[in-house]
């Protein structure tokens, strides 16, 4: 049972590697043509995806570690600094998934006075900004959850070593309290701005098929296809947390831990559909290359 697990949790964070890199190569093909510096809204995808890339790659490696050289998790410094990065990846996806969602908040949003007019007038050029605070942050949040948590019990299992050694389980309360606070901290954001997103989207779907009838045309499809991606991706948000939150707290079951390892291994696996799904230029790039592969496979 616990080799369908791991191989399980290895297939699901390849596969979150080879869409995230897929992604950030689409969206660096046009800038890298043409010279052009690229887009806000791209600029935090790529951020988005290069957190996943790392999010997968410590899932991986706990998984070859577990398997080859599980003593090595012995090793203090080596447990450490992958539960760093496991805990720096999740934080950091976290925050910048918020400030993509806090983006394209205020692109939409109609403020006449104040500082958020102010911010709306500047909001792409304060796009890098963002993603330089949320990293700076997920760094020092991931170094102090890191080092307040308390060391935990090693086991010679391997379900025990999985139980045990990754970032989330923690025995200490503080520890527990604190990753509980960093990740409602961006979901609560994260929530309002996106619900909000999804209210304006629907209803200017709304509007405009009633203008222009059931067909609509090229700018109702992509209406249509950026609502049903921020529904996706608030579902994906609300499921996430609560895997995370979940995970923090200890199991006495090892397969409802091995449920809830699978569940958290898989987040980097179907965040990378959701976006390439809800992106055009990402969707058609992607049906091009599943296209050209079929032809060299039918070729004689």
């Amino acid at each position: 049972m616990s080799w369908g697990f791991e191989i399980t949790c290895l297939v699901e964070s390849l596969a979150g590697i080879v869409l995230s890199l897929f992604i950030i190569s689409a969206a660096l093909i046009h800038p890298c043509r043409t010279g052009e510096t690229l887009n806000p809204s791209d600029q935090i995808i790529v951020g988005i995806t290069i957190s996943n890339i790392l999010f997968c790659g410590v899932n991986c490696a706990f998984i070859m570690i577990i398997n080859v050289f599980s003593e090595m998790l012995h090793t203090s410094s080596i447990f450490h600094t992958l539960r760093f990065f496991l805990a720096y990846a999740t934080v950091s996806g976290a925050w910048l998934s918020t400030c993509r969602c806090f983006f394209f908040f205020v692109k939409i949003s109609n403020f006449r006075l104040g500082f958020l007019s102010r911010i709306k007038a500047q909001i792409d050029n304060l796009a890098l900004y963002l993603i330089l605070a949320a990293e700076v942050f997920s760094i020092g949040k991931s170094l102090l959850f890191t080092f307040t948590c308390t060391s935990l019990e090693h086991e010679n299992s391997t379900a025990s070593l999985i139980a045990n050694e990754t970032f989330y389980r923690s025995n200490n309360l503080c520890s527990l309290g604190l990753m509980t606070i960093i990740c409602l901290s961006p979901f609560l954001i994260l929530t309002v701005t996106t619900m909000k997103i999804i209210v304006s989207l629907y209803k200017h779907t709304n509007q405009m098929q009633q203008k222009t009838g059931d067909v609509g045309g090229p700018n109702l499809n992509v209406l249509r296809r950026a609502a049903r991606m921020m529904t996706s991706l608030f579902i994906f948000y609300l499921l996430a947390y609560a895997i995370t939150i979940g995970t923090l707290f200890p199991q006495n079951f090892t397969v409802l831990y091995w449920i809830f390892y699978t569940l958290f291994c898989s987040l980097g696996f179907v965040q990378p559909i959701i976006l390439i799904q809800g992106n055009s230029r990402l969707l058609q790039t992607c049906t091009k290359i599943l296209n050209q592969c079929r032809k060299i496979k039918w070729q004689p």
